[in-house]
């Protein structure tokens, strides 16, 4: 149908806040999207210990939809 995940990734050990969901249609027409269509998915893995450094970021309590903040990266 041409919908893409643009952002699939990794939510970080100790992340708390709503995940951002930004999808692409490249197909030249509309995409209807439906309550109940499967478009993605969530994957959970169990970890055998706590994380060593949880994740303390600048999307870290995020609400709603968020975009890019990689202007908050420092040059290195």
């Amino acid at each position: 149908m041409g919908l893409f995940i643009q952002n699939a990734g990794w939510a970080d050990p100790g992340f708390q806040g709503q995940i951002t969901l930004e999808l692409y249609n490249a197909n030249r027409c509309a995409i209807a999207l439906k309550a109940g269509r499967r478009i993605g998915q969530l994957v959970f893995a169990e970890m055998d210990g706590s994380a060593l450094h949880p994740y303390q970021s600048k999307y870290q309590g995020q609400t709603g939809a968020t975009g890019s903040k990689v202007f908050l990266d420092e040059d290195k």
